[in-house]
């Protein structure tokens, strides 16, 4: 995947902006508040069909401006988007109207580093979820949709709770068994998703962080809601930072298996459940957890050691997406060398050189040197000048 050219129209800061690139390696160099972020962000959204950093689509309209555009050409094809307010999106592939998001994410693979990746260690399960959750999507086209329709299920029993106020009148009903039959048929399949990928990239990612911190054992695990110390309350960690056996787990579990799990545990909790007037059963509460030297990673490991294992875990999503579809993404690097120390920023661009193309943010000109290590002749440097609410931002190559 090699993307060729990026222009970006009244998109943030950007008024109009036109960039060829040339080399496996582009490194974008500015002040911080100049836009490198924003340059990025429009080539995750080209990716995803989403920004990492605003839910709301509106926010990447030039202030002033009526509408945002942003056009790319990668592989012989064409990628437009058209942003204006009101969160009214028109998405062209090789200038044919595209009806949906789905018709175009992932034709354009990108995998995208950020100081922010911390999140998935140190926050809450939801982080992990989403990142277990963004990655299938990348992957796998159907699971976009069998999450949606997992969530409408949910939303419909956690309604019905609300209108219950004992087991028997929940036993009485004949829709709510309806609705839990269907919240576990779509639920396992998305448990049973998760799970298969959390063992797909335990050896990569063990690898990884042995890379990094050779002296120490590391492992993952998936954690069912059903094994979660309080899973009514999704910002507890999974479970006791000891509770889990370090030894490493690729056991196979059938679908049916779990859909069976998923409807005794249902039943088990429906008392909790009516209390709290909210399904506290299923892959909405689940979880994964690092442990690093026998503990927790989330509560005792070091920041170092936190930084690198979100940087193995992004690595990992890195090659999952070249395994499964047979595609080398984009690799989008905003300022992530400047979290890591010399010899552990070496390894990331030892593992990515010559693989991937590359986009680097930085604002500290030290890193330049060390990136063109790589290879001067390999490496595009972008220099971006003006100030943020400038009219024309320039890209000096």
């Amino acid at each position: 995947m090699h993307l060729k050219k990026l222009q970006l129209t009244d998109f943030r800061n950007y008024s109009d902006l036109y960039i060829e690139f040339d080399k496996n390696t582009v490194l974008i160099f500015g002040d911080n508040g100049r836009g490198k972020t924003n340059l990025l962000e429009s080539i995750y959204y080209l990716s995803t069909g989403r920004s990492h950093r605003s839910s709301n689509p509106d926010e990447l309209i030039k202030w002033g401006a009526e509408f945002s555009l942003v056009r790319a050409h990668f592989d012989g094809k064409l990628i437009e988007l058209e942003f204006r307010a009101g969160n009214n999106l028109k998405i062209k592939v090789d200038r044919v109207l595209c009806k949906k998001k789905s018709d175009f994410i992932n034709i354009m693979p990108a995998v995208l580093f950020t100081p922010d990746d911390l999140r998935i260690i140190k926050g809450g399960p939801s982080n992990r979820r989403e990142f277990l959750d963004n990655l299938l999507e990348k992957i796998n086209p159907g699971y976009q949709s069998l999450r949606l329709q997992y969530q409408k299920i949910l939303n419909q029993r956690n309604s019905l709770l609300k209108s219950m106020d004992s087991v028997s009148k929940a036993n009485q009903s004949t829709t709510f068994d309806v609705w839990n039959e269907n919240l576990a048929k779509y639920g396992s399949k998305i448990i049973k998703s998760r799970y298969d990928l959390v063992n797909s990239i335990k050896s990569y990612f063990i690898d990884y962080m042995a890379m990094f911190f050779p002296e120490a054992a590391c492992a993952i695990q998936y954690i069912f809601s059903w094994d979660r110390k309080n899973a009514y309350d999704d910002n507890e960690p999974a479970c006791e930072p000891d509770s889990v056996n370090e030894k490493e787990t690729e056991a196979e579990i059938k679908a049916d298996e779990i859909n069976r799990q998923f409807l005794q545990k249902l039943d088990e909790n429906l008392q909790k459940e009516i209390i709290y007037k909210t399904t506290i059963t299923g892959p909405h509460r689940d979880d994964f957890q690092i442990m690093f030297g026998g503990k927790n990673i989330k509560a005792f490991g070091s920041q170092g050691q936190q930084r690198a294992a979100s940087v193995s875990l992004r690595l990992c999503e890195l090659e999952e997406i070249r395994q499964k579809t047979g595609i080398d993404p984009l690799l989008l690097l905003d300022d992530i060398l400047s979290e890591l120390d010399l010899q552990r920023e070496k390894i990331v661009l030892n593992l990515i050189k010559d693989r991937y193309q590359t986009f680097i943010t930085t604002s500290n000109i030290n890193y330049v040197s060390h990136i063109e290590e790589m290879g001067k002749d390999s490496v595009q440097e972008i220099i971006i000048q003006a100030s943020p609410m400038a009219e024309n931002i320039k890209a000096d190559k």
